[in-house]
C-alpha cells in the first residue's frame, strides 16, 4: 500500500474548530425548542404511530386470551391494526412533509 498520496492528519485543534462550526442536526421535529428547559417534550404524530404499532399487537393477544379467540386469529387482527397504522405514518401523513396553514 501506498500511503505517500494520503491526506495529512488534522491537528486536535483544526477538528474541535469544526466541530463548533457544525450545525446541530440533532434536534428533532417533536422537540419544542421553546427555551423553557421544564416544559416536556412535545409528542408527534409520527411517535404515537410508532407507540401504535406494538399496542396493537398487545392488546391483540391480550384480548385473544380473555375471550377464548385463537391466538393465531387474534394477532393477525393486530397486525392489520399495526399494518394500517405503519401505512398511515408513511403514505397518508409522510415524516418530513410540512403543513402550511
Amino acid at each position: 500500500m501506498d500511503f505517500s498520496e494520503a491526506p495529512p492528519l488534522l491537528a486536535r485543534e483544526e477538528v474541535l474548530q469544526m466541530v463548533e462550526r457544525a450545525p446541530d442536526r440533532r434536534r428533532t421535529e417533536s422537540v419544542a425548542n421553546t427555551g423553557d428547559s421544564d416544559r416536556p417534550p412535545s409528542v408527534s404524530r409520527h411517535d404515537l404511530v410508532l407507540a401504535a404499532i406494538p399496542a396493537a399487537l398487545v392488546v391483540a393477544a391480550l384480548l385473544g386470551q380473555i375471550l377464548s379467540i385463537p391466538s393465531q386469529s387474534a394477532l393477525v387482527g393486530g397486525a392489520v391494526v399495526a399494518a394500517l397504522a405503519v401505512g398511515d405514518g408513511l403514505f397518508r401523513n409522510p415524516p418530513g412533509r410540512r403543513r402550511t396553514a
